[in-house]
């Protein structure tokens, strides 16, 4: 932690003996809060698997240089995540991030790029799943002559629509009842 092996203050003792090395606080808090960040392997692993797992799209985005240099801008986002801002909620601190609001200007471009990439794309494929087997159920043999329009409307309502329990059809009944040119109970006499 003091660098006493390679340090600069090593390095500058070897070439003046008299040398007393004096470290500033606010230094040595740092270089404590970096090695206890260091040595939480969880953090780090997450980060690596999240990496290699979107490693294609890292590899376009114009903002992301290296996987190394997202691996010394985590260490650093952690550290200031632990000082400055954790009284703040995982929302509306991914959102300040992206918004660049944490840290310099350009100072986590790579966080940047991994909060949206995480933010935006899903880390499962049960949405489009569901959304396949709700087509399946809508575009049946009885139901082949579907015009688009009429096929997206009742995807929509079985994917994002209310559960079939809240759903009250009196007013949809009444509506079609009384509805139409010619009358639906010719024989029904009031």
């Amino acid at each position: 932690m003091l660098g006493v092996n390679n340090g600069v203050t090593a390095r500058l003792q070897h070439l003046c003996l008299s040398l007393v090395p004096i470290w500033c606080v606010a230094h040595r808090l740092e270089l404590l809060a970096l090695d206890s960040v260091k040595q939480v392997p969880q953090l780090q692993d997450c980060l690596n698997a999240f990496m290699e797992h979107f490693h294609p799209v890292l590899e376009t985005c114009e903002n992301f240089e290296s996987v190394e240099a997202a691996r010394r801008e985590w260490l650093d986002f952690k550290v200031l995540i632990a000082h400055h801002n954790r009284h703040l909620d995982s929302p509306v601190l991914w959102q300040q991030l992206i918004q660049g609001a944490i840290g310099r200007d350009g100072q986590f471009q790579h966080m940047q790029v991994i909060a949206e990439i995480s933010l935006i794309l899903p880390m499962s494929s049960s949405c489009c799943e569901r959304g396949f087997s709700s087509m399946k159920r809508i575009k049946s043999d009885w139901r082949s002559c579907l015009s688009n329009e009429m096929r997206n409307c009742l995807l929509q309502i079985s994917v994002h629509g209310p559960p079939a329990q809240d759903y009250d059809s009196m007013k949809a009944v009444t509506k079609w009842w009384s509805s139409g040119c010619r009358a639906r109970r010719p024989h029904y006499k009031d």
